[in-house]
């Protein structure tokens, strides 16, 4: 749970990440399958969050959306990941939709 007592820094951000899994419908995965919006051109995964998160399911905004490649190999077996994972930063206010989702936060080193 985020500690609310010092609204000052609410708006910093912070850094998020998440590693979807074979056999795992992510939330926005799930969302897309299930919802009436349509695309002329399949959108990017980055473009997915940026509507799940901040127009239809929550009021989230994702800043610096990246993709980065973990593996080579990846393997179809359920519980395995599939080869990489999303970094971004959100707001410390949006914290806890994101961890609510099965986002982790990254503190730095």
């Amino acid at each position: 749970m985020v500690d609310n007592k010092d609204n000052s820094d609410l708006d910093a951000l912070v850094s998020v990440e998440y590693t979807p899994m074979q056999c795992e419908v992510t939330p926005w995965d799930d969302w897309l399958k299930n919802s009436k919006v349509r695309f002329i051109k399949a959108p990017s995964e980055p473009q997915i969050l940026a509507i799940f998160y901040g127009q239809e399911k929550y009021t989230v905004t994702l800043d610096k959306v990246a993709i980065i490649k973990t593996s080579d190999a990846t393997c179809d077996a359920c519980g395995a990941d599939r080869g990489y994972k999303i970094q971004a930063y959100v707001k410390l206010k949006d914290i806890q939709v994101m961890l609510d989702t099965g986002w982790r936060r990254v503190y730095s080193k």
